[in-house]
């Protein structure tokens, strides 16, 4: 039990003293989460550059079917966490392009980009985004999985 706030009657709800943090950096919620479901933000969606989220180049049914689909799915679900393989990920700052490199400037997002994660929706496909803890912020559409494009092995 914690603590009571000096002066407080008996009879009433003991409140806890709060403790200052001890770190000065504000940590972000760990990745993956748990059982949780995912949260979608749109509002800060990149208009502009090789991977601009523009509704009349994109299959907005399809694309919204996807979501619904994944927003039934809690993210342990989508993203295993016993290191199992998954097509959703969190990418390496390393793995970017250099055209995704530059739209993270150009957005302000160099802080995040420990934090960018990237949905398959097919094939090629990727909606791409800063995941925090539930929420994802999708920010860029990638058509032709450029914004990290995989290395295959052996070719």
């Amino acid at each position: 039990m914690g603590k009571t706030v000096k002066g407080q009657a008996r009879n009433s709800k003991r409140v806890p003293i709060q403790q200052k943090p001890t770190s000065k950096t504000v940590s972000r919620q760990p990745l993956p989460d748990t059982g949780e479901r995912i949260i979608w933000s749109f509002s800060d969606v990149d208009r502009d550059g090789k991977f601009a989220f523009n509704p009349k180049e994109i299959d907005c049914q399809k694309l919204l079917e996807k979501l619904i689909d994944f927003s039934s799915m809690k993210w342990s679900e989508l993203v295993p966490m016993d290191g199992g393989k998954s097509p959703h990920h969190r990418l390496s700052p390393q793995a970017l392009s250099a055209e995704a490199k530059a739209r993270i400037k150009a957005k302000g997002l160099e802080e995040e980009s420990d934090a960018i994660f990237s949905f398959r929706l097919s094939n090629k496909e990727r909606l791409i985004g800063i995941r925090n803890g539930v929420i994802f912020k999708a920010i860029w559409y990638d058509a032709n999985h450029e914004f990290a494009p995989s290395h295959l092995r052996n070719t």
